[in-house]
C-alpha cells in the first residue's frame, strides 16, 4: 500500500493463507488432549527395560517396531526419537517417551502409526526440517564427537531420509 509503505498482505493473510494451505499442522493441535494416561502407562509398561523399569531399552524400542510394523533402521524411528526428544540412541526414558507420547495425542501404537505420516508432512516446512536436522545431527553423534563428516550427514538426510527434493535442496547448502 502506498499510503502506509507496507505490503499488501497482512499478517492476517499470510496466517490465513498458512491454515488453508497446511490445515494438518492446525488439526493436531486440537486433538492433544485426546489420549488416556491408562493406557499410555499399559504401552509403557509393554515396552520398559526388564532390568530398568525408567526406561525402554533396545528390547522394548525393537517390540515397538515390531508393533509399528517399521524396520528399526527407517526414518520413522528417527522420527518418533525426535518427536520425543530422545537423549540417547536406542533407548527413551519414561519422561522421553510420556511427554513425547502426550505432545503427539498418542496413547496407543495405532495412534501413534497415524501420526507419523503427519510428521513426516511437518518436515517439508524450513522451521521444522532445521529443527529435525539439528536433532539427528546430534543423535547421531557418539559421546564426545564434535561433528559429523559429510558421507554421514548425507547418509542421514539423504539415505534414511527420503523425503523430498527439498531436502535434498537443504543437503546440498551443508556441502
Amino acid at each position: 500500500m502506498i499510503f502506509t509503505q507496507s505490503s499488501e498482505k497482512t499478517a492476517l493473510d499470510v496466517a490465513t493463507d498458512n491454515f488453508f494451505q497446511n490445515p494438518e499442522l492446525y488439526i493436531g493441535e486440537s486433538v492433544k488432549g485426546s489420549w488416556d494416561r491408562k493406557k499410555l502407562e499399559q504401552l509403557y509398561n509393554r515396552y520398559k527395560d526388564a532390568q530398568d523399569e525408567n526406561k525402554i531399552g533396545l528390547d522394548g524400542i525393537q517390540q515397538s517396531c515390531d508393533d509399528l510394523a517399521l524396520d528399526p533402521a527407517s526414518i520413522s524411528v528417527l522420527i518418533i526419537a525426535w518427536e520425543f526428544r530422545a537423549a540417547t540412541q536406542c533407548e527413551f526414558s519414561k519422561p522421553e517417551f510420556t511427554h513425547g507420547m502426550t505432545e503427539c495425542g498418542c496413547d496407543g501404537i495405532e495412534k501413534l502409526k497415524a501420526q507419523i505420516p503427519k510428521t513426516e508432512q511437518e518436515l517439508k516446512e524450513p522451521g521444522r526440517f532445521k529443527d529435525f536436522y539439528q536433532f539427528t545431527f546430534n543423535f547421531a553423534k557418539n559421546p564426545g564427537q564434535k561433528g559429523l563428516d559429510l558421507e554421514m550427514a548425507e547418509n542421514i538426510i539423504l539415505g534414511r531420509i527420503n523425503l523430498t527434493d527439498k531436502v535434498k535442496y537443504h543437503v546440498g547448502l551443508l556441502s
